[in-house]
């Protein structure tokens, strides 16, 4: 005999049923989507289609994978699908959704479990940043430092001098910081596989200094054990307002649409093996697991190097990186830029 009674199985109680796993188990990226990628099921299913939770079958999950993929992802007039890797997370959270109704023993099996995910995700092309995209990109965060309740240039230059990841650099905690020597620690947990310390730009020390003053302003003190951007006991900025945040941004300043919260990332990637550092201690420096996830970069490296002097926090950007390479960042091409 079933649980629970059949009739009152909605979507809506399986998008309560997935909230309530996802904050047991979930990674805090995972907690940060679940409401989107939620909204989105219960649209295609329940608005689109009309089809009641307990009578979803394999052919009816294929054609919304199928429908992500075509159309899934659009926005406004501008008509596109999902990444393959956009719809194995939706395809994840259905299984989800399924599974509590096994535990409730209202199916036998899990019609999104029969379902495969994408193996082979979508090959893209890493964008990154050139230099006048850079300067314009600088510029640009002064007349924006109000986003993201005033931390907005804070977080996007500590992104691009650091290559942390959104989670990595969202979840930074005062105390893995450790000012004294100059490193930052970066632990493991759900999303991020292999915890590692990374060295800082001198040039990020005086923008640390600003975020310590903004957050004892805000909240009256900074304790060791809370949040490094708002200061607060919980993440001041969802993962997904802040790309969102970026997108917006992008736009108010009229930079490339292929550029995305991650290019900051791809950008600071690029410029360490520009100037030969070795792949693997970039791999270690920026926590890949593959040797190969890094090798998709090396083609976007000129054969002349481009004069990035938009790079340069104070004129410092050599020690952008402490990784033992045989030249320091970007110190040629400055150079270059000064005779011109």
């Amino acid at each position: 005999m079933p649980l629970i009674d059949p009739a009152s199985v909605s979507w809506d109680s399986l998008k309560k049923a997935y909230k309530s796993h996802i904050q047991t188990v979930g990674s805090q990226t995972t907690k940060d989507t679940y409401p989107y990628l939620a909204e989105k099921i219960i649209h295609y299913f329940k608005t689109e289609k009309n089809i009641h939770p307990l009578r979803v079958n394999e052919t009816d999950i294929k054609a919304f994978i199928s429908w992500l993929r075509t159309k899934g992802c659009t926005k406004g007039a501008n008509v596109r699908g999902c990444a393959k890797a956009t719809c194995n997370k939706y395809l994840q959270a259905l299984r989800v959704m399924f599974d509590w109704l096994i535990d409730e023993k209202l199916i036998k099996e899990n019609p999104a479990r029969k379902v495969k995910t994408f193996s082979e995700l979508d090959e893209k092309t890493p964008r990154i940043l050139f230099p006048d995209e850079f300067l314009k990109f600088k510029n640009g965060l002064k007349d924006n430092i109000h986003l993201l309740h005033g931390y907005f240039a804070e977080i996007m230059l500590t992104y691009i001098m650091t290559g942390l990841r959104r989670s990595e650099l969202l979840n930074l905690k005062l105390k893995d910081i450790n000012f004294d020597h100059g490193y930052i620690v970066v632990h493991k947990d759900n999303n991020i596989k292999r915890g590692r310390s990374i060295h800082i730009h001198p040039q990020l020390m005086n923008i640390f200094k600003s975020v310590i003053r903004k957050n004892i302003s805000r909240n009256g003190t900074q304790k060791e054990d809370n949040y490094f951007f708002g200061g607060g006991s919980a993440p001041l900025v969802r993962h997904d307002v802040m790309t969102r945040t970026f997108d917006r941004f992008r736009e108010a300043i009229k930079m490339p649409k292929g550029l995305t919260l991650h290019s900051l990332r791809h950008t600071f990637i690029t410029y360490m093996l520009s100037d030969g550092a070795d792949l693997r201690d970039v791999m270690i420096y920026t926590g890949h697991k593959k040797l190969s996830t890094l090798q998709k970069y090396l083609h976007l490296i000129p054969k002349s190097k481009p004069a990035i002097t938009s790079l340069s926090f104070g004129g410092e950007i050599d020690k952008l990186t402490r990784i033992n390479t045989t030249k320091k960042l970007l110190k040629t091409t400055l150079k270059t830029i000064k005779k011109a």
